[in-house]
């Protein structure tokens, strides 16, 4: 092998390595991405996958990252079949405070109502309490619930904006 054959094989291994940086840097950004000075967090599936049909349903889980002030809860939903104002899901994101359950906001697929069969996002800006300290608020805890006889619930990991 020649130097030039020798420096070719370095760029393309140092090409493959770079490329492969990217990549996880890419993946990275995508579970979390920020907005001005505020950080969203992406709640991923925790106790089992899509769809849901029980009642309650353990939607996600996540670990209270720092002391903040949450301002936006958001998660894409599709119900199949029935969804309807008698029959629907009802979201809800939960912290737990010092051993105990609180729900911070709710988020509802029968409030429109959502189209069967068609993913929807939801998203609301109603937070109480919105001010969490990382030392007593431990998790965000997503649950779903139904009301009547809606169809099974699809959902995407939930996103949660705080600052």
């Amino acid at each position: 092998m020649n130097i030039d054959d020798a420096i070719k094989r370095l760029n393309d291994g140092l090409g493959l390595v770079i490329g492969r940086i990217n990549a996880l840097e890419n993946a990275v950004n995508r579970q979390r991405s920020f907005d001005g000075d505020g950080q969203w967090i992406s709640v991923p599936p925790w106790s089992s996958l899509n769809p849901w049909s029980a009642n309650p349903s353990e939607v996600g889980l996540s670990t209270v990252p720092r002391d903040c002030t949450v301002l936006k809860f958001a998660i894409s939903t599709q119900v199949a079949t029935t969804n309807d104002a008698s029959n629907y899901w009802t979201i809800k994101l939960n912290t737990l405070i010092s051993g105990a359950f609180t729900v911070m906001a709710t988020i509802s697929t029968g409030t429109t109502p959502d189209t069967i069969n068609t993913w929807a996002y939801h998203v609301t800006t109603t937070i109480s309490p919105s001010v969490l300290v990382a030392s007593t608020a431990r998790v965000f805890y997503i649950t779903a619930s139904k009301t009547g006889a809606p169809g099974v619930l699809y959902a995407g990991a939930a996103a949660i904006y705080f600052i």
